[in-house]
């Protein structure tokens, strides 16, 4: 009888301590689970503020596609229009030219040269114009260069975000899933804490040291 209650008092012990390590791996799983779990929920609300960025450097460059696309338009209109310029510039110069030419063979003095003057002069303020024109196109297409410049640079950054995205989306599904395993493999330590539960149980309610004590009598 004495030896049948140290071994209950050893078992007990065992059971205590294998118990108490049980519960300590359960409680640092449950720590590891809270721990994927945050940093789940932290790389969620990373890759929201990734996609709130995607979507608003889309639209950014939506509208800045737009804005390309009017200035081609203006481009290519107001070169119609200097071209047109230009050819009417050249038939009054060649016009002028003929006229002079004539004025010059006929002789022409007075009035008639005062008006060959004032189309020379006429000339002249349409080739001051037609400079301003070219600074305006020199300064267009300075203008248009920079567009172009910032819409790479806009289609180079959307690249790298469409990178991190990805490389947040995996890091994300990987967390998850390591927070689907602790919570699996916590689940897993408390069946087992149970069993071992039951089973102790069971080994201490069995007639073991009641058949002991019958085979002393």
């Amino acid at each position: 009888e004495e030896n049948a209650g140290e071994r209950l008092v050893h078992e007990r012990s065992q059971w205590a301590e294998v118990e108490s390590r049980w519960i300590c791996l359960a409680e640092e799983l449950e720590r590891e689970l809270e721990a994927s779990r945050a940093q789940a929920e932290q790389l969620k609300q990373e890759l929201e503020v990734e996609r709130n960025c995607s979507a608003e450097l889309k639209e950014a460059m939506g509208l800045a596609m737009e804005a390309h696309a009017r200035m081609l338009e203006q481009y290519a209109d107001l070169e119609e229009r200097h071209m047109q310029m230009l050819a009417r510039h050249r038939k009054m110069q060649e016009g002028i030219g003929d006229v002079k030419k004539a004025a010059a063979r006929a002789g022409v003095r007075g009035a008639e040269s005062k008006f060959i003057n004032a189309l020379a002069a006429e000339i002249s303020a349409l080739r001051v114009e037609r400079e301003k024109e070219r600074q305006y196109w020199r300064d267009e297409n300075r203008t248009l260069q920079a567009h172009l410049t910032d819409m790479a640079e806009a289609v180079q950054a959307a690249g790298e975000l469409l990178v991190r995205l990805k490389e947040a989306e995996e890091a994300l599904a990987a967390a998850e899933k390591r927070a689907i395993l602790a919570e699996e493999e916590s689940e897993k330590s408390q069946k087992q804490i149970e069993e071992l539960k039951k089973k102790h149980e069971m080994e201490i309610s069995t007639p073991c040291f009641s058949g002991y004590d019958q085979c002393n009598i």
